[in-house]
């Protein structure tokens, strides 16, 4: 196989976007012998992915790995849980933000609950006109609103209208 189609299966290989059959056909081509040297460090890539290599592990490391195991449960059996410091500081300085806020909460909510309402007029006749000029501008806004919401309606209707005359 030339080079540039390796370095074309290289560059889908990349990207995902390979076969299964052009993936075992860089499999072969790196596990074989000769290879550019500019694709070196691919050819170990794929012998250490594919490649039949056998690990060399000492006799000693199953019995040296099971002792570690065994070692970390007992520590954990006798030291269970260790929470650290700074863990209790956060945990503590949370609860302790939010108690301010509930109290500053509660406080205001206390406040305004004990306190009076004030009158704010002395003559009932100012009291009058001045909520009577208070809901005429209600009043007129509210009535701004309808008729747009009427207008609309209207749109809607004429529009819904044309889609029935065209579907038929």
């Amino acid at each position: 196989m030339r080079v540039d189609e390796i370095e074309k299966l290289l560059v889908k290989y990349y990207d995902s976007n390979t076969t299964d059959a052009e993936e075992e056909q860089l499999k072969e081509y790196f596990c074989g012998e000769e290879v550019p040297p500019h694709l070196l460090n691919e050819q170990k890539m794929f012998r250490a992915l594919y490649g039949k290599t056998q690990v060399n592990v000492p006799d000693y490391f199953e019995t040296k790995l099971s002792d570690l195991i065994d070692s970390r449960a007992q520590s954990e059996k006798k030291y269970p849980l260790r929470i650290s410091r700074k863990l209790v500081l956060r945990i503590s300085s949370i609860a302790a933000c939010l108690l301010i806020c509930l109290m500053a909460g509660y406080s205001i909510h206390d406040y305004r609950m004990n306190q009076a309402p004030e009158d704010t007029f002395n003559n009932p006749k100012e009291a009058y006109l001045a909520m009577e000029e208070a809901l005429t501008e209600v009043s007129a806004n509210m009535n701004k609103g309808l008729n747009q919401v009427n207008e609309t309606k209207k749109e809607i209707y004429r529009t819904n209208k044309k889609i029935q005359e065209e579907i038929q």
